[in-house]
């Protein structure tokens, strides 16, 4: 996977345009791998930091949780407002 390619699919987990029934759920599997991506790249990243000493393994999983869930909260917000403004 390139670089571009990444960013592809993290702009279309983003941009969230729903036009039909089945949009909604390419758009729950594009969150699912955006989290995904934002997961094994905290996991990576943390395993470093655990491995240098900097974080215990119970930091790293806190702090994986926390991102996780903010970027939930931001996707869903995103989301919401894209859908009001459609809407109205």
């Amino acid at each position: 996977m390139t670089i571009g390619h990444l960013f592809r699919v993290l702009g279309r987990a983003i941009a969230w345009p729903v036009q039909a029934p089945w949009q909604a759920i390419k758009e729950r599997q594009q969150m699912k791998v955006l989290l995904g991506l934002i997961r094994h790249g905290l996991t990576t990243l943390g395993g470093y930091l655990v491995a240098n000493g900097t974080l215990t393994a119970d930091d790293l999983n806190t702090a994986i949780g926390a991102v996780l869930a903010l970027a939930g909260v931001i996707a869903s917000t995103i989301k919401n407002r894209r859908d009001e403004k459609r809407e109205s």
